[in-house]
């Protein structure tokens, strides 16, 4: 969360908010979190690296296992593709879907405020299914045909 904090203050900070920007104290900042970010991913990386030599994880076959595939040392003796490597591409999918996800509900609650109509339908909808006391689950949408429809 800390990545996302010198993000945020460097996008709200020199120009737009009237203070000089230290240039160099953000990159300072990019990177110890980057590094934190990084090592995470590694650990990650290096816990499934451990599972699939000690065999608990043989059966696994995810994103992570086909990386890790790709990363084994080819005929030549050479990594195809590095533990820090694989470790970088984790963090750009979950930075990427994490980006995706909150673009995707932004846009479909703007557009909802938008067409009021459409809003209240649904209201109506979750309010008759699942009532004003509790979350929807998933088990609830299979009789909420408004809010099935893609």
């Amino acid at each position: 969360m800390s990545a996302f904090n010198t993000v945020g203050n460097i996008v709200l900070s020199g120009d737009v908010m009237g203070k000089k920007l230290d240039e160099e104290r953000i990159r300072r900042n990019i990177a110890k979190y980057l590094g934190r970010l990084i090592a995470f991913a590694s650990g990650i990386v290096e816990e499934r690296t451990r599972e699939r030599e000690s065999e608990i994880g043989k059966e696994r076959k995810d994103l992570l296992d086909a990386l890790l595939d790709e990363g084994e040392v080819d005929e030549d003796g050479l990594d195809k593709l590095s533990a820090k490597n694989i470790a970088i591409v984790i963090l750009e999918m979950f930075f990427g879907g994490t980006e995706t996800t909150s673009t995707t509900i932004e846009w479909g609650m703007a557009e909802l405020l938008r067409h009021q109509s459409s809003m209240e339908k649904i209201q109506d909808e979750i309010d008759r299914v699942v009532g004003r006391t509790r979350r929807v689950q998933e088990d609830d949408l299979t009789p909420m045909p408004i809010c099935r429809q893609p």
